[in-house]
């Protein structure tokens, strides 16, 4: 499935982690210390800044193309139908 420009993606804020003289420090992409090779990298992380509309995008088309497909199957069915619906 495509997503379309106009449908937003979730954004990240990526945190590095380094260590100096077993100093632990917190950087971001913009001020990470590319050029002291001094600092040793420890870990990552990521956050969720802003949740896009992405994942929900794609749920709704996939449900709209499961309803158009069910709904065919039961008007086009000449004998009769039975849907359950159930939570589990």
């Amino acid at each position: 499935m495509v997503i379309p420009d106009n449908v937003s993606s979730d954004e990240y804020m990526t945190t590095f982690i380094y260590e100096k003289n077993g100093l632990k420090k917190e950087f971001t992409v913009e001020n990470y210390p590319a050029d002291d090779t001094t600092w040793k990298f420890v870990d990552q992380k990521s956050s969720l800044i802003k949740e896009g509309m992405s994942l929900q995008y794609m749920i709704s088309a996939f449900l709209q193309v499961m309803m158009k497909i069910l709904h065919r199957k039961v008007l086009n069915n000449p004998g009769y139908t039975f849907l359950m619906i159930s939570k589990s």
